[in-house]
C-alpha cells in the first residue's frame, strides 16, 4: 500500500502550472504519471483550480499558509480568519502588537461577525499563534537610530515654529476603576483574591514644547450616555467626550477633534505645528487651515514626548487620587470600611474618573512637560532630563512609593486606537468563508451550498461551466470573470436569506 502524501498549496499550484505545460489533449492518467502524481490527487487538484489559485494570490510571498499541508481550522475559522487578516495589515503599518491587543480584536471581531459566544483563551490563542507561524520578537536595535534620524528630519518644521506653538499628542488607555493589591486603608485578607475592575477609557493627551498650554483632555467611553452622566451637560465637562463601543480612538473621532480646534486657531489668527505619530487612525487632513499635522512614521516612537513621561506623571496623579478614594468613601458612610475592592469600585463612576483625570492633568507641571519635549530631543542645547516626582511634595512622593510600577503600568498594553477599518476587516473574512479551501488533496468532500433555489441552481451552472473551461483550455481566460460573478452570487444570496428571515419576524407579528 503506498504511503499517503499531502501536499502544501504551494505545491498544488507548482503541480497546475505544470500541467499547463503539458500538452492540450494529453489523458489524465498519462499526466498522473508524468507529475509522479496519484490520478485520483491530480483530478481533486485540477477541478479546485480556482479555489486554490484565489486563496495563493491573497498570501503574500513566503505566508505560513503557502506551505500548509493541511488547512487546519480552529473552533471558528471565520473569526481566525478575520484575526489573521487584521493582524496582517496592522504588522504592514508597523503597528506594536502583543497578546492582550490580539486578544480584544479577537473579541471584538466575534462581535461584529455574530459570534457573541465566542472566548478568547490562552490555549485558543497559543494555537492561533502556532498554526499562523507568529511569534513574539524584540525589536532589532537599529529601530533606535531611526527614531532619532526622525527627530532630526523634523529640525526644519521645528525651526519655523515658536515652542509655544509646537505641540504632541498620544493617545493612552486607562483602567479607571483598577485598584491597587494592598491598601494603606484596607486589611490585606479583605482585598485578596478579587479580581480589579478593568472597565476602560482613552484618552488624548496634548500639550505644547513649553507646557503652557494642556489641551482639554479627549476621553472616550464606552457608552455615550452613560447612566451616570444622565441630565449632565457635556459641553460643561472639563474633557471633551466621545464615545464607541471599543472606547477606541477612531478616523472620525481623530478628524472631528481636530477640525474642532483648527476652527478655534482661524478664530485667533493662529498657526501650529502639531506632532503625531502614523497610526492607522491618524489621517492627513487637507482641509486644515491652520494646523500643520506632522505624522511620525511607525519606527519613530522614541520622539513622542508624551510618551517620555508625560502620560506616566498623568497616570500616577491619577491614581494617587484613587489610592485615597476609598478613604473618602469610608469618611463620608458611603461604604463600609470592611469593604471589598468590587464594592469601592461600584462608587467609582465614569463621571467621577472624568473629574479625577482632567484634575490630574490640570496638575502637571509646565517645567516636567517641557523637559519631556527635551528629553524627545525637541530642543537644541542641554536639557535637563524629565523626571517623574519632580515638584512632587514628600507626601506625594510617599504615595509614589506605594504605587507600584506593575499597578502604575498596568494599562501600558491597553489597546486605544483602532489600528484599522473594522468594518472592512469584517466584510472581507466574511466572503473568505465562502471561499475557504480545504488543502488535503485526499479529502474529495464538496461545500454544501445554502438552501436558496435560485443561486443554487445558478452556482451549479457555474460548476458546469468551470469543467467546460478547465477541459477546453479557457480557463486561463476567464477565470477571474467567472470567480466575480460566483462571489456576486454568494454576496447576493446571503442578502435574499437575511431579508427572507426579517419577513418572517415581520410576518410573525402581524
Amino acid at each position: 500500500m503506498s504511503k499517503k502524501m499531502s501536499r502544501t498549496l504551494l505545491e498544488k499550484i507548482e503541480v497546475l502550472d505544470r500541467v499547463k505545460m503539458e500538452p492540450r489533449g494529453t489523458p489524465l492518467r498519462e499526466l498522473a504519471r508524468r507529475l509522479g502524481v496519484k490520478k485520483s490527487t491530480l483530478g481533486d487538484i485540477i477541478a479546485s483550480e480556482m479555489k486554490l489559485r484565489h486563496t495563493a494570490s491573497s498570501l503574500a510571498e513566503g505566508d505560513v499558509g503557502l506551505r500548509k499541508k493541511r488547512d487546519r481550522k480552529g473552533k471558528d475559522p471565520q473569526v481566525e480568519h478575520a484575526l489573521l487578516l487584521w493582524f496582517q495589515r496592522a504588522s504592514t503599518e508597523g503597528q506594536l502588537l502583543n497578546g492582550p491587543i490580539l486578544k480584544a480584536k479577537a473579541e471584538s471581531l466575534a462581535r461584529d461577525l455574530g459570534k457573541p459566544g465566542f472566548t478568547v483563551t490562552d490555549g485558543w490563542f497559543s494555537r492561533w499563534k502556532a498554526r499562523n507561524n507568529i511569534v513574539y520578537r524584540l525589536l532589532p536595535g537599529e529601530l533606535k537610530t531611526a527614531a532619532v534620524e526622525g527627530a532630526d528630519t523634523s529640525s526644519a518644521l521645528l525651526s519655523s515654529y515658536a515652542a509655544d506653538d509646537t505641540y504632541n499628542a498620544e493617545e493612552t488607555g486607562l483602567y479607571y476603576r483598577a485598584a491597587p493589591d494592598g491598601s494603606l486603608y484596607f486589611h490585606r485578607t479583605v482585598l485578596s483574591g478579587v479580581k480589579r475592575a478593568m472597565d476602560s477609557i482613552a484618552l488624548m493627551v496634548c500639550a505644547n514644547m513649553t507646557g503652557s498650554d494642556r489641551r482639554k483632555l479627549l476621553v472616550i467611553g464606552k457608552s455615550q450616555c452613560p447612566r451616570c452622566m444622565k441630565g449632565v451637560d457635556l459641553t460643561v465637562l472639563p474633557v471633551i467626550y466621545k464615545a464607541n463601543k471599543m472606547a477606541w480612538m477612531t478616523r472620525g473621532i481623530f478628524k472631528d477633534w481636530l477640525m474642532q480646534w483648527d476652527t478655534e486657531l482661524v478664530e485667533q489668527g493662529r498657526k501650529i505645528l502639531v506632532f503625531m505619530d502614523s497610526a492607522p487612525c491618524h489621517l492627513p487632513i487637507p482641509t486644515l487651515e491652520n494646523i500643520c499635522l506632522e505624522l511620525i512614521p511607525p519606527d519613530t516612537t522614541l520622539i513622542q514626548p508624551m510618551g517620555q513621561g508625560v502620560i506616566r506623571n498623568l497616570k500616577l496623579s491619577y491614581r494617587e487620587e484613587l489610592r485615597k478614594r476609598p478613604l473618602d468613601a469610608i469618611e463620608g458612610n458611603v461604604i463600609s470600611p470592611h469593604a471589598t475592592v468590587g464594592e469601592v469600585v461600584r462608587h467609582i463612576s465614569l463621571l467621577d474618573a472624568i473629574g479625577m483625570v482632567a484634575r490630574a492633568w490640570e496638575s502637571m507641571k509646565p517645567k516636567m512637560i517641557s523637559d519631556c519635549f527635551a528629553k524627545a530631543g525637541f530642543v537644541t542645547g542641554d536639557a535637563a532630563p524629565c523626571t517623574e516626582a519632580e515638584g512632587r511634595t514628600s507626601a506625594e512622593a510617599e504615595g509614589e512609593r506605594q504605587i507600584t510600577d506593575q499597578f502604575l503600568d498596568i494599562d501600558a498594553d491597553l489597546l486605544c486606537r483602532d489600528p484599522q477599518d473594522h468594518e472592512a476587516i469584517v466584510t472581507e473574512a466574511v466572503a473568505a468563508e465562502r471561499l475557504l479551501v480545504e488543502n488535503d488533496s485526499d479529502s474529495d468532500s464538496e461545500e454544501n451550498e445554502a438552501p436558496s433555489v435560485t443561486a443554487g441552481t445558478a452556482l451549479t451552472g457555474l460548476r458546469e461551466a468551470e469543467s467546460f473551461l478547465l477541459k477546453s483550455g479557457l480557463y486561463g481566460k476567464c477565470s477571474n470573470a467567472l470567480h466575480d460573478i460566483v462571489a456576486s452570487i454568494r454576496e447576493r444570496r446571503h442578502t435574499d436569506l437575511v431579508q427572507s428571515d426579517l419577513r418572517e419576524v415581520f410576518n410573525k407579528k402581524v
